[in-house]
């Protein structure tokens, strides 16, 4: 008993923390995982509700009279994509051989390496 309404307590402090500050202690000692969860939320988040896109999905298109619904499909496509990777990480973080990840989920370091690369030349594009 005394340890559920110890561990009640954290959570309620964990919660109040995130009401004031936008995120707790607890974010801070896994902060990998959950900033991957955060950009997970944000990537999925314009694809259901935002409304730009950058020029970057404009590859291949006349630049005069790029075609806007493909340049969305274009961006909801890629956002997913990696969304669905910092997902993963944030649910179960690095896999450490491919053994590791059939049996309890989680990235490769050469997939976690391709999201972070794709975050960094994206990063600037990130907006609604």
């Amino acid at each position: 008993m005394r340890f559920m309404l110890d561990n009640l307590k954290s959570n309620i402090k964990y919660y109040m923390q995130r009401i004031f500050r936008g995120y707790s202690d607890a974010d801070c000692f896994n902060g990998d995982t959950y900033l991957a969860g955060q950009i997970a939320n944000v990537l999925t988040w314009i694809v259901e509700n935002g409304h730009g896109v950058a020029m970057y999905y404009s590859y291949g298109m006349d630049i005069e009279n790029p075609n806007i619904d493909e340049m969305v499909r274009r961006r909801d496509e890629d956002y997913l994509h990696y969304a669905a990777m910092f997902r993963e990480y944030n649910i179960n973080g690095p896999a450490i051989n491919e053994k590791w990840k059939k049996e309890f989920g989680g990235l490769l370091d050469e997939e976690v390496q391709e999201a972070l690369q794709w975050l960094a030349r994206h990063f600037t594009e990130i907006w609604d």
